[in-house]
């Protein structure tokens, strides 16, 4: 996370406006490549606008904004729509991943969420799942499991350890039982 210079909106805003007029301007006689490509910038800068939202002073990774905004927003279904506008990246099922699994978040997907409801595993009656969708996430509370993300990175140094399979096992076997 980086201070940097405040971002402008509205001059953003203008900008794509600007793009967009061109667009359609031209849209008709350019063929589909052309068009494609002059949504590209428009494209980047409705990013740009997107990843503003979280603070306009700062800079964010990815991941940073992800986090951020799922802990403004627990207990809450968010839509992978969000996800990409708050992350400014495509990959961002990735980062969440990362999140939930080497930092300890506890993110869960509508798919993982419709699997539990199946095993009578989901008793949080405080939040209605029964239109969640299997890309849409939810963090169960605004607490990291510290313990979990050190786990991770052990097993995950393990893992990378240039040893026999078997003596790895062992590794993590009495990683387990201690």
């Amino acid at each position: 996370m980086t201070i940097h210079k405040a971002f402008d909106a509205e001059k953003a805003r203008n900008q794509l406006v600007e793009l967009l007029d061109k667009f359609i301007a031209h849209s008709t006689t350019t063929d589909f490549r052309t068009k494609v490509q002059k949504l590209i910038p428009a494209f980047m800068l409705l990013r740009k606008i997107g990843i503003s939202i979280i603070d306009s002073h700062t800079e964010y990774s990815a991941r940073e904004r992800i986090l951020l905004y799922f802990r403004k927003n627990p207990m809450t279904i968010i839509e992978t729509e969000e996800l990409m506008v708050v992350s400014g990246i495509s990959e961002y099922p990735r980062r969440i991943r990362e999140l939930r699994v080497q930092e300890g978040w506890p993110i869960l997907s509508g798919k993982t969420v419709k699997s539990m409801q199946g095993a009578n595993e989901w008793d949080n009656n405080s939040l209605d799942v029964n239109r969640i969708k299997p890309d849409e996430y939810i963090l169960l509370k605004d607490q990291q499991d510290r313990d979990a993300a050190y786990r991770w990175k052990q097993i995950n140094q393990i893992r990378r350890e240039k040893i026999a399979v078997q003596d790895k096992i062992i590794k993590y076997l009495l990683l387990i039982d201690a």
